[in-house]
C-alpha cells in the first residue's frame, strides 16, 4: 500500500464528521463548519432565534401586543 493510501486511512474518519455536520434549523450542509457552529448562515440563525421567541410568548398564552389572553364569557 503506498503512503498516500495509509494517509486516507487516517484522515477518512475525520473527513466524514465535517460531512455530516448540518444545519439546525433547515438541514443544509455547513460549509466551512466552525467550532460551535449549528446553522448554515446567518438567515436561519435569526429564524431560528425568532421561533424560539415566538413558541415561548405563544407557550405563556401572552399575545404581545394585547397583554395576557383572557377567556371569552
Amino acid at each position: 500500500m503506498s503512503s498516500t493510501m495509509a494517509m486516507w486511512d487516517f484522515a477518512l474518519p475525520f473527513c466524514q464528521v465535517g460531512a455530516r455536520i448540518r444545519c439546525e434549523r433547515c438541514g443544509s450542509k455547513i460549509h466551512n463548519p466552525a467550532h460551535g457552529k449549528r446553522y448554515c448562515s446567518e438567515r436561519c440563525r435569526k429564524r431560528a432565534e425568532r421561533a424560539r421567541w415566538k413558541s415561548r410568548w405563544k407557550a405563556r398564552g401572552v399575545n404581545k401586543y394585547i397583554g395576557a389572553r383572557t377567556a371569552n364569557p
